[in-house]
């Protein structure tokens, strides 16, 4: 009997994988509610990193964006902030930096679906 290959397994495999950063800002509410950063915290995550095409953007509502956006299938939670931005966590890919817009949270079969767009080069 055959065993199944599970969509984690995949997102490991070094023949489909490749290792990136995730960029998250760090830090706390404070008493007021307002967010007080610590800085960013970088770490290395592994995932399948690739073009969004084009049917992917509009049918979750990005297809207006304009710049370079990807796709990126990972086991690491991803996450972003609904009223800030600045919170929302970014990817670097040989020194680009991207940052992620949506996440489709599909955890429960072993794995997070963010898109991301173009933002910068990293100096």
């Amino acid at each position: 009997m055959s065993q199944l290959i599970t969509v984690e397994e995949l997102l490991t495999d070094p023949d489909f994988a490749q290792t990136l950063t995730l960029r998250r800002n760090a830090g706390a509410y404070n008493d007021y509610g307002e967010w007080v950063s610590s800085g960013n915290t970088d770490s290395s995550v592994v995932g399948a990193w690739q073009k969004a095409t084009e049917k992917e953007l509009v049918q979750i509502g990005l297809g207006e964006i304009k710049q370079e956006m990807r796709k990126f299938l990972t086991t690491t939670e991803i996450k972003i902030s609904e009223s800030d931005d600045k919170l929302s966590d970014r990817v670097i890919w040989e020194l680009k930096r991207y940052k992620v817009l949506k996440v489709g949270d599909n955890h429960d079969n072993g794995y997070y679906r963010a898109f991301a767009a173009f933002e910068g080069v990293e100096s």
